[in-house]
């Protein structure tokens, strides 16, 4: 689906238009939705109860340790869960418990295993190791790299090609792009890579007309497929003192690139 992208004073239309001023304002960071709706630590089948209890409580207490939302007790329904079913072996002192670890009502999980080796049947299960264990592991799953989303450059025309004003554009947007940390890699004709159907096509445009002791600037930044299918576009515009552009392009390329770079990720990933 096309969206378009107006940064303005305020929001409007209901197709996600903002179109605007360089200047602050707040925008919609795009945060994983474990760090907003939690992990439910669920009962494990199989144990005893004192024991189903302490170990729930000590894995949400390590989640919350790790900086994750987590709960034994409280569940929303976008919640992600975590269940557990322990099964123990005659023939052998060992003790396997293996979790379960989706979101909500979604069919699709991630299967993990906790294997504790006990020195004789009677022994009490290491509680302590097991919660550490699982703990670890959903740490490292919800923490693994990111893929990003490549974004090739294919047309930048800034006030009709102006060479030195480009370069310090691109070279700034690569900047904001890995200190904002976002998953998007840009990248230019001239990198040589290989595309697929996944690879997005970034068309920037950047305008200025004469006012009367004013310039104004107007912006559209446009995001394809490869295919050639428009996904979106980000439209920005400010009236700027006249005079002003050529002697600090570079705040003002920044102050673009800062008011666009959040709506510029989100279109990258949109289908």
């Amino acid at each position: 689906m096309k969206k378009i992208f107006y940064i303005i004073f305020v929001l409007i239309t209901g197709c996600l238009n903002y179109q605007g001023p360089f200047q602050d304002e707040k925008s919609s960071l795009l945060i994983s939705e474990h760090r907003i709706f939690g992990i439910y630590v669920s009962d494990i089948i199989g144990l005893d109860e004192s024991d189903n209890i302490e170990l729930r409580i000590l894995i949400a207490k390590k989640l919350k340790n790790k900086d994750l939302l987590a709960s034994n007790k409280k569940i929303n329904k976008k919640s992600f869960v975590l269940k557990g079913t322990a099964v123990s072996f005659k023939t052998s002192n060992k003790f396997i418990i293996l979790w379960k670890f989706n979101k909500l009502g979604s069919q699709k999980s991630i299967s993990y295993q906790s294997e504790i080796s006990l020195s004789n049947k009677s022994s009490k299960l290491n509680l302590e190791e097991i919660s550490q264990d699982i703990s670890d592991k959903i740490y490292q799953y919800l923490n693994q790299p990111v893929k990003k989303k490549i974004i090739l450059v294919r047309n930048i025309d800034i006030f009709h090609n102006h060479k030195n004003k480009t370069v310090v554009f691109i070279d700034t947007l690569v900047t904001k792009i890995k200190l904002k940390k976002i998953n998007i890699e840009l990248k230019t004709n001239k990198d040589n890579i290989s595309v697929d159907k996944d690879t997005r096509v970034l068309d920037i445009k950047i305008e200025k007309f004469l006012l009367e002791d004013e310039e104004k600037i107007n912006v559209e930044w446009i995001v394809s497929t490869i295919e050639g299918k428009e996904l979106g576009s980000i439209k920005q515009t400010k009236n700027i003192k006249k005079g002003l552009i050529d002697k600090i392009w570079t705040q003002i390329a920044a102050k673009i690139i800062d008011m666009a770079i959040l709506e510029l990720n989100y279109l990258s990933w949109v289908d």
